[in-house]
């Protein structure tokens, strides 16, 4: 019972900081990743006319230590690099005021494109907004900012479906390994977050998982920050 609570655990820190699947287990993550992406290419391409070549774009990265964030990054390094752009990359690491920080300093380098994956759409409106005074290009990604003049494009996802996805993706793995498990008998530990909104739908979304797999019995909510979550889920990822 100990090493069916301790796969349960782990199988939700996975989901929850979209890290550690396999290439089948992370099919439905991997597609709203290569969207999320592609619309952003696609709105920077659009923005420049087709002129690209010399042009410099930033993207603020929510927090690189998940693959999930690291697998984007290199999809839109590779796409811009291939047009001739200077591609730059910063972590936000899930902190909201370094996620501030990396904009400024986007906006320091000249970059006439910044892509920012939000931490936290309440506290980066006005700094978005700075940069596009300043003359750069802003598109965001994963939320709908209430500051309506601090982005040029917003690529919008639900975090709640978000979550059921990931909740969808533990269910699955854990019906895979334990294809006999008796109902209830799968004890699930959640890392949770509710540092804002869109954290907290997106655990509302992840608490699904018990009502999509009759095995599953969550027996714990343990309350962290973005990065803890993301260091603790890859821990037990790599159990």
């Amino acid at each position: 019972m100990f090493k069916k609570f301790i796969a349960g655990l782990s199988a939700a820190a996975m989901v929850f900081t979209l890290a550690g699947c396999s290439s089948q287990e992370s099919a439905s993550t991997d597609e709203k990743e290569n969207e999320a992406a592609s619309e952003a290419e696609q709105a920077v391409e659009e923005a420049s006319d087709g002129d690209l070549a010399g042009k410099k774009v930033g993207f603020s990265a929510l927090m690189m230590s998940s693959e999930f964030f690291t697998d984007m990054s290199n999809q839109m390094e590779a796409y811009f690099t291939e047009r001739g752009m200077e591609y730059n990359v910063a972590d936000a690491n899930g902190n909201a005021q370094t996620q501030i920080q990396t904009v400024e300093n986007f906006v320091s380098m000249g970059c006439d494109y910044i892509i920012c994956f939000v931490v936290d759409k309440a506290s980066i409106g006005d700094t978005l907004q700075k940069a596009r005074e300043s003359g750069a290009f802003v598109i965001v990604i994963g939320t709908v900012l209430e500051n309506k003049d601090a982005a040029d494009v917003c690529i919008s996802i639900s975090q709640r479906e978000s979550g059921e996805v990931e909740a969808q993706m533990a269910s699955e793995w854990i019906d895979k390994t334990f294809p006999d498990a008796a109902d209830g008998s799968i004890k699930v530990g959640l890392l949770t977050n509710s540092e804002n909104e869109d954290a907290v739908d997106r655990c509302d979304g992840l608490r699904t998982i018990a009502d999509i797999n009759k095995k599953v019995t969550i027996v714990e909510e343990h309350e962290t920050t973005q990065s803890e979550g993301a260091a603790a889920g890859q821990t037990y990822a790599e159990m």
